[in-house]
């Protein structure tokens, strides 16, 4: 059995990875995110860096082929700097003592498992009050200007999936897989695919490279998302761990859309909640209509939506961290 070194040198010396993970976790769990400094997003020089390439090398005129070639560029520039940038903060994690103080920083930087859970019960507030839209614009962007309060609460609730995918599961995966160089790839890509969207108009062939990154890299992490909500909806009080497990599998029904994330079908699977689903209308802003039955989405209780989606969102996270934690008990008992 491994010993723990507690001396100053040992403090100093770099620990387990995974420990550190898990830590970040925790402490990302636990403090406010308006309580923190503006600099905890990782992936922000990443976007950045994407955004200056894109406004260098995205001009009008281009063929489409020239500008999948150089959205191709773009792309890959970003993921070697970020890989480079990995290897040698992995190198200062060896070399340096106390180095294992910034990869923790880092680490707390690149995940995002609080905020979501933040958005969702600051909606819930807001539901009862009259001035509920201002923050469903904060949380859901312009979509939300089309969306009753059912709808509203619904939209957020699934969307938990996705971004527990995207902020917490991604960056874990990739970090317990390939280290610091692992962990800033995936949060790179992610970044570089925000920027240049594949399905806006300005970017469709540029941004194409970047979205098919984004999915690669998402792949792994948005299906242990979907297992662990899945097995988080047996300890989820009204939720049901069978229909998260057939939203999985039943492909295009009431639970999931085409080119949806897995995590947000098994949510919805889960909660037993229709996913929206948009339609042209005959004015310029669409029309929202819904899968599944609509009487049932018209008559649902927002706030009890969104608690429940909250509830399932937060014991889902524990259950990551937990199986980190045997991860990391088992290395020491080895």
């Amino acid at each position: 059995m491994g010993d723990l070194d507690l001396s100053l040198t040992g403090f100093a010396a770099s620990p387990e990875p995974l420990l550190l993970l898990a830590l970040a976790i925790v402490l990302d769990l636990v403090w406010p995110t308006r309580r923190r400094p503006g600099i905890f997003d990782l992936g922000a020089p990443f976007a950045t860096l994407a955004s200056g390439l894109a406004q260098r090398l995205h001009r009008p005129g281009r063929s489409q082929a020239k500008w999948l070639f150089r959205g191709t560029f773009v792309t890959l520039v970003v993921a070697i700097v970020a890989i480079a940038v990995g290897v040698a903060v992995a190198y200062a994690m060896t070399a340096a003592p106390f180095a294992w103080i910034l990869a923790l920083f880092l680490l707390l930087a690149a995940i995002a498992a609080r905020p979501p859970l933040e958005d969702a019960r600051a909606l819930a507030k807001a539901l009862t009050t009259r001035d509920y839209r201002t923050t469903a614009l904060q949380v859901l962007g312009a979509e939300a200007a089309t969306l009753d309060e059912a709808a509203l609460a619904r939209v957020t609730a699934v969307n938990l999936g996705r971004r527990l995918s995207a902020g917490l599961l991604a960056p874990a995966f990739w970090f317990g897989l390939a280290g610091m160089p692992g962990l800033f790839f995936a949060v790179a890509a992610l970044a570089t695919a925000r920027v240049l969207p594949e399905d806006s108009p300005r970017f469709a062939e540029f941004g194409l490279a970047a979205t098919r990154l984004r999915i690669a890299v998402l792949i792994l992490p948005d299906l242990l998302a979907a297992l662990l909500i899945a097995l988080a909806a047996l300890l989820t009080p009204k939720a049901s761990a069978g229909r998260a497990f057939g939203a999985l599998t039943a492909g295009r029904n009431r639970y999931r859309l085409p080119r949806e994330s897995l995590a947000s079908a098994a949510m919805a699977g889960a909660l037993d909640m229709p996913v929206p689903v948009q339609a042209l209308g005959s004015g310029e802003r669409p029309t929202p209509r819904w899968s599944g039955d609509a009487g049932a989405v018209l008559r649902a209780a927002a706030q009890s939506d969104l608690r429940r989606g909250a509830y399932l969102y937060g014991v889902t996270c524990v259950l990551t961290l937990g199986a980190i934690v045997l991860l990391v008990l088992a290395k020491f008992a080895a």
